[in-house]
């Protein structure tokens, strides 16, 4: 793709061409008065150089926030690997080991089967009736 093709006008004598600087037809060089051409869009109109101004700095925080984020994207190393396995399981055991106090702190056990019946008389029941 090439480069977008700039024209410039004279805006004494509108003479358009397409390099930016005085117009030869106008500026006097004797007198020292030089005539600027301006920058045009395709239309003919007068171009206006979009300016974005930053209002605030780089704060160190965010910079070395960002920074550490696309540290962590990274792939990781097999020792990083293996290190969190064993963490995950240490606390899947752990997990493990809580769920057996709690069973062994409600004294209950009871293996579910499927001749259990944990109906209570306030329970309700949705299903198709009988009727149907």
């Amino acid at each position: 793709m090439g480069k977008i093709q700039q024209l410039w006008r004279c805006p004494e004598c509108n003479f358009e061409t397409n390099y930016r600087g005085s117009c030869k037809d106008c500026s006097d060089k004797e007198t020292n008065m030089w005539v600027q051409r301006e920058r045009i869009n395709a239309d003919g109109s007068v171009y206006e150089k979009k300016l974005v101004s930053s209002t605030k700095g780089i704060d160190p925080e965010q910079m070395r926030a960002a920074f550490k984020a696309n540290r962590a994207k990274q792939k990781k190393t097999r020792k990083q690997i293996a290190a969190d396995k064993e963490r995950q399981e240490a606390e899947l055991e752990a997990l493990k080991a809580a769920q057996a106090e709690q069973k062994a702190a409600e004294g209950s056990d009871h293996v579910h089967g499927p001749d259990c019946d944990h109906s209570s008389p306030d329970e309700i029941v949705f299903g198709v009736s009988e009727e149907e």
